[in-house]
């Protein structure tokens, strides 16, 4: 039997659809995980340090590194679960909101996790063949072997460390790390969609329905966020015509050493839930859609 070939442009018709048609829905189940998530993240703008700080409270760092594990672990998958359920219709009536930790959302934390450590074991090891590989090279030109501890203090490197060899073997070392990064995530990325829809952790399942589309997922799902991004950034435009003036959170990555007032990081929530409600939609759509399309692929 063929395999099942995701139609790019028509998945990405799909999500918009999905959302335009279901958003009240959207916003009735996701408002409270968004709005917890607006708040973490105005929080940590306003701790994370500007580009001009050398040094942070390690005490801030702290908190920033528990939002994102709070967020990625246990906020996302909760909002994500909730959300799919009404694409796949599993909601005798849309509740007035979703926050709870049931059979699903849990099977989806463990999903993550294990996608997580899978991710950053690929990325170490293959960090690892990069470090050895520069070693052996280094040592060869050298013709001794380089003492990376003295380098680390300060001692002066005497060995051709701008070879063109070094130059082309980093470059594809880093690419070939990005690009194993790039297909794990791509061939993984309907897992929320697996979980909810099967009912079980789905990670052997997820990689096998979406084998030969990786390339595909990618550019359905740059080509999402690409429209999903323009149609934000013109309607927040078009408000701020209305001289509602409110922040750029793309271009003001931090607010902290800022004189920020409680009316500004208000409008920075209001502009951080809109741009996730409108994205978490989005996502819910494309995953729905994407999955529906390539559930017969074995």
């Amino acid at each position: 039997m063929a395999r099942i070939k995701l139609p790019i442009f028509n998945t990405c018709v799909d999500a918009f659809r999905f959302f335009f048609t279901h958003s009240p829905s959207v916003l009735m189940v996701g408002w409270f995980s968004i709005l917890l998530l607006s708040a973490l993240t105005v929080w940590q703008l306003l701790l994370t340090p500007g580009p001009n700080v050398i040094a942070s409270d390690p005490t801030d760092l702290g908190k920033i590194m528990a939002i994102n594990l709070l967020v990625l672990f246990v906020i996302t998958p909760i909002v994500q679960v909730g959300l799919l359920k009404i694409y796949f219709a599993q909601y005798q009536r849309v509740p007035p909101y979703y926050f709870h930790i049931g059979g699903k959302e849990f099977r989806l934390i463990i999903a993550t996790i294990i996608f997580v450590l899978t991710l950053v074991f690929v990325i170490a090891v293959l960090s690892g063949v990069l470090g050895a590989t520069l070693y052996g090279i280094l040592s060869v030109t050298s013709g001794e072997m380089p003492d990376f501890e003295a380098i680390a203090n300060g001692a002066e490197v005497n060995f051709q460390m701008n070879s063109p060899l070094i130059g082309v073997t980093v470059f594809i070392g880093l690419l070939l790390i990005f690009g194993a990064a790039l297909i794990i995530v791509m061939r993984l990325l309907l897992i929320p969609a697996v979980v909810v829809a099967e009912k079980r952790i789905g990670l052997g399942r997820t990689f096998a329905m979406t084998r030969g589309n990786g390339l595909r997922i990618l550019l359905s799902y740059l080509l999402l966020i690409g429209f999903g991004m323009l149609i934000l950034e013109g309607f927040l435009a078009s408000l701020n015509y209305l001289s509602l003036d409110l922040p750029n959170i793309i271009l003001q990555p931090t607010f902290a050493g800022q004189d920020v007032d409680f009316l500004y990081l208000f409008k920075a929530g209001f502009v951080i839930f809109f741009y996730q409600y409108v994205l978490l939609g989005l996502m819910t759509g494309y995953l729905g859609a994407a999955y529906e399309r390539l559930k017969e692929n074995t």
